[in-house]
């Protein structure tokens, strides 16, 4: 979907999370015949392929990308203060911040030790 394509998968799992069947691409059955009809359809109609490989991007950018893990990020940590009476103010704002970066830091950190 990142790539601006229309996504073939089954219907289970992560797949059911992250494609809306029929807008970002098709979930099947775990059958042959249901991807082939899949196939088929996208073949068939390079307009609503390239419309949903569009949707399919958009998706994306809206629900994974970096910016949308910040915002989810960003909720969440407010909520937070408020979860506590705590209203969140500018300098609680920064925090909140600050934290994300320490996280951000830490996730790179661990990436870069996993590759090598």
């Amino acid at each position: 979907m990142a790539a601006g394509k229309p996504v073939l998968a089954c219907n289970s799992g992560g797949p059911v999370e992250s494609i809306v069947d029929g807008v970002t691409g098709f979930l099947c059955a775990p059958v042959a015949e249901e991807f082939a009809a899949a196939m088929q359809k996208i073949g068939e109609d390079p307009d609503t392929a390239a419309r949903m490989g569009l949707l399919a991007r958009l998706h994306v950018d809206e629900k994974f990308s970096r910016r949308a893990f910040g915002v989810q990020l960003h909720h969440h940590f407010a909520g937070l203060g408020q979860k506590h009476g705590r209203a969140t103010s500018t300098s609680s704002n920064g925090k909140i911040y600050f934290c994300m970066a320490c996280l951000l830091l830490v996730a790179v950190l661990v990436s870069l030790v996993q590759t090598r």
